[in-house]
């Protein structure tokens, strides 16, 4: 059985893989993995798929729905170390507040790099939440504008991408200019 994965934090030294994966009910990959102990030894195969950081000095735009969050988790990551010359906006909203992984992580780094700004939004608030609600399209037109040297990426279920892609060639981009990875 093979299962496609996305690493949480870019490549370290000792070969530690670190992933972030939602348990999907019956899920024959997650319901294994939730399964294991430490110890477990595991095959894995080469790494896989062209969704990576991009080497840029344009600013960019990435937008994440939900676990979409991993790969941009990653990217950011591997900035802190090596940051940008252009800043970098991630658009990353989710159902609930409960459910932006990683968002505490992603704020301090919101306010510690000047590079990165934070954009969250939830479809549901709850009476604590202070960012934006509704769908994560919603705030595209703002920090985009009539820009058309951004490098947007987007992350998450197909038809979400789909619709981030749509977004940006009606703006004139080429829609190969928007870098996306589905997961469905």
């Amino acid at each position: 059985l093979v299962r496609a994965y996305t690493l949480a934090t870019p490549p370290r030294e000792t070969g530690e893989l670190v992933l972030c994966l939602d348990r999907v009910p019956g899920g024959l990959g997650s319901d294994y993995l939730f399964s294991i102990g430490p110890g477990t030894q595991l095959t894995f195969g080469a790494p896989m798929g062209r969704f990576t950081l991009q080497e840029t000095d344009a600013d960019q735009i990435w937008v994440a729905r939900f676990t979409g969050i991993v790969p941009f988790r990653a990217m950011v990551l591997a900035l802190r170390e090596r940051p940008p010359k252009g800043k970098v906006t991630l658009v990353y909203g989710a159902p609930r507040p409960e459910d932006l992984a990683y968002h505490a992580e992603l704020l301090r780094t919101a306010e510690e790099c000047p590079w990165f700004e934070l954009l969250a939004t939830v479809d549901e608030p709850d009476e604590h939440w202070a960012g934006h609600v509704g769908p994560e399209l919603n705030l595209l037109p703002a920090q985009v504008g009539d820009r058309k040297d951004l490098l947007p990426m987007a992350c998450g279920k197909r038809e979400f991408v789909h619709a981030v892609r749509t977004f940006f060639q009606e703006r004139g981009y080429d829609r190969r200019a928007v870098k996306i990875e589905s997961y469905d």
